[in-house]
């Protein structure tokens, strides 16, 4: 079984329950507390993440495959020139 660690709600001491709704007397107060497990967990969408990580993998192959095409070193090379001299 999957032990859900928690703390006492009146002296903060770490406590561990086994389901949702049990009940446990903490071993350093004596309070009653009822196990509470929360389902709720953060996601991020499907589609942002794409995104993201397409945005950041053109970000960072963009430059090196346009390097690597004959027209595209003449076009940074056309730019470089441009620039320095």
């Amino acid at each position: 079984m999957n032990k859900v660690i928690g703390e006492c709600s009146s002296c903060g001491y770490p406590i561990a329950a086994e389901h949702s709704g049990e009940t446990i007397a903490c071993p350093m107060c004596g309070t009653v507390n009822k196990a509470t497990i929360s389902d709720s967990t953060v996601a991020i969408p499907t589609s942002l993440l794409v995104g993201v990580l397409s945005f950041l993998g053109g970000m960072i192959l963009g430059p090196a495959v346009l390097a690597s095409t004959k027209g595209g070193s003449d076009y940074l090379e056309r730019q470089v020139r441009e620039h320095i001299g």
